[in-house]
């Protein structure tokens, strides 16, 4: 990613939340996700050790990423405030965290497309 920004090519996130999965209650999610459930519960409580919500992990993740631009969606206001407030907070140079050990690669996992056309992620 820092090379094609070296060479002046925009970075679009699209979907930073994962359609909500990463911010859901692992026990919460439907059978689909049941391989990324225990991963999942791990990145959150690792994330709940530095005092950090899935939320503001999300925003953290990204620091490192650093895109031009990314695209995440509301529910509700409460919801967009609470989205702003976690944006706001994220430090902006943040402390080492090796988000690379919940790495998924698994596309049916991380492209919705492939994902069951009932609504996967309780709101």
């Amino acid at each position: 990613l820092k090379k094609l920004k070296a060479r002046g090519i925009e970075l679009h996130v699209r979907s930073l939340f994962l359609q909500g999965v990463l911010l859901a209650s692992p026990p919460s999610l439907p059978a689909y996700f049941d391989l990324i459930k225990p991963v999942l519960q791990d990145l959150q409580s690792s994330l709940k050790q530095r005092g950090w919500s899935p939320l503001e992990g999300v925003f953290n993740f990204m620091e490192g990423v650093n895109p031009d631009y990314g695209i995440v969606g509301a529910a509700s206001l409460k919801e967009w405030l609470e989205i702003t407030s976690a944006f706001k907070k994220r430090p902006l140079s943040r402390p080492h965290f090796n988000f690379s050990t919940f790495a998924c690669v698994d596309e049916k996992i991380i492209n919705p497309v492939f994902w069951p056309k009932t609504r996967p992620v309780p709101v």
